[in-house]
């Protein structure tokens, strides 16, 4: 829970400042994913 937490803090604040290109979204958004499938 607070990987995800802290992921999304992340990636609003990048989505604020407009500093981290869409490459780098996309792969918070697999490193995301795969933390929740590997959870499981």
């Amino acid at each position: 829970m607070s990987t995800i937490s802290t992921w999304v803090d992340s990636w609003e604040a990048a989505m604020e400042g407009r500093e981290a290109p869409s490459r780098q979204v996309s792969v918070m958004l697999c490193q995301c994913y795969n933390q929740l499938t590997n959870s499981d």
